[in-house]
């Protein structure tokens, strides 16, 4: 009896949820924008960003070739230096595969970095900010 009872209410519960996902009607995927139509097919999908090359295409990268765009350093320096790079050239990182994708699509950019900011002086600093 009470096994009974629960095989109904679990049936009940599950014929609830799916008509709830039928009436919903919902995509999945809603929230991920893949692109204004015209332009990211003829530019590319990193358009602003990157430039699409004139005459896009697979690369003739091999592996052994894109794995040295991958940034290393030593550790431990005194320069703070880290592989996480904040201004990329070019959208491939040195992982890419498969690696003939790599370099065969955009332009490498030129990255303007921001100037770095001296703190003010003459106030009372907290870290890098002035406190009142």
């Amino acid at each position: 009896m009470k096994k009974d009872l629960c095989l109904k209410v679990m049936i009940a519960v599950l014929a609830v949820l799916g008509i709830s996902v039928i009436l919903n009607k919902k995509e999945g995927f809603l929230n991920l924008t893949p692109g204004v139509y015209p332009d990211s097919d003829t530019k590319g999908l990193l358009y602003p960003t990157y430039q699409m090359k004139n005459n896009p295409g697979l690369s003739d990268l091999d592996m052994e070739r894109a794995y040295t765009l991958y940034p290393t350093f030593a550790v431990g320096s005194y320069a703070q230096i880290t592989n996480n790079k904040r201004y990329w050239d070019s959208p491939c990182n040195g992982l890419t595969m498969p690696s003939d994708m790599c370099g065969g699509l955009y332009k490498l950019r030129h990255c303007d970095h921001a100037p770095i900011v001296p703190p003010k002086e003459h106030c009372n600093r907290v870290n890098y900010y002035c406190g009142k």
